[in-house]
């Protein structure tokens, strides 16, 4: 480990770990979910290390696992795998208008660029009424610095309707870069587009929100204790 020494602040415990994206606002936003715990999260372009894998898992949790074994490989240290399946909540699992794991490949082959995505998005919400309840279900992994493996994904049905969101034909102006659909995703509750929202409304007591919290709180607690993160000392 000790080639990964940059990274190491003198005084504090603190552990260096890999998020196998190369999706920077991924790995910022991984950083600000674990401030509370000693690390420094970094991403494979940090080491100029390709993350080519081969997504043929069955589930999000399985896609996330070979990630973060590819990302473990390449680098020799504690890493994390993140996929998503996008589901609609009020049609069939088995309609064929449901992404499931192909969020951004279009029949499962052609991987869409942003602008690809909202038009695909766009068209798919207008021959559903101009909108469609959908939620995100997302898998984690961990692969930690001695080859244990772990996997997290949250499966509570009243709690993922809780956190769902309309996807909407009409787009708002704003887009975040590497979250496309944000500009298609509305909160039932406030009203307020996913771009629009100001970080005091993405805390607010609206049950996405709420939902959201608790989400996000299961799945730093599974990541913290899967890599064995100590939290910060009190200065």
């Amino acid at each position: 480990m000790e080639r990964f020494c940059p990274f190491y602040q003198k005084g504090a415990r603190m552990k260096t770990i890999c998020y196998a994206t190369h999706n920077a606002n991924k790995i910022e936003e991984m950083q600000r979910w674990l401030a509370d715990y000693a690390v420094q999260v970094v991403g494979p372009d940090t080491f100029n290390v390709p993350l080519i894998v081969e997504e043929t898992a069955d589930s999000p949790c399985g896609n996330a696992l070979l990630k973060a074994r590819v990302g473990f490989a390449q680098t020799h240290m504690a890493c994390i795998g993140q996929d998503s399946a996008f589901q609609f909540l009020d049609l069939d699992p088995q309609d064929p208008d449901q992404p499931g794991l192909y969020v951004r490949r279009k029949d499962g082959v052609h991987e869409m660029s942003d602008d690809e995505m909202l038009t695909h998005y766009q068209r798919l919400a207008h021959r559903h009424g101009g909108r469609l309840m959908a939620a995100y279900l997302d898998g984690w992994a961990v692969v930690d610095e001695t080859g244990q493996e772990a996997v997290f994904q949250l499966t509570d049905p009243k709690l993922i309707r809780a956190g769902g969101f309309w996807l909407c034909e009409s787009a708002h102006p704003v887009r975040h870069p590497g979250w496309p659909l944000d500009s298609l995703s509305l909160d039932p509750k406030t009203g307020l587009y996913f771009t629009e929202e100001r970080p005091d409304e993405r805390q607010s007591s609206s049950t996405r929100s709420q939902a959201r919290k608790e989400g996000l709180w299961q799945t730093v607690e599974f990541l913290a204790r899967s890599l064995k993160l100590q939290r910060k000392k009190a200065v």
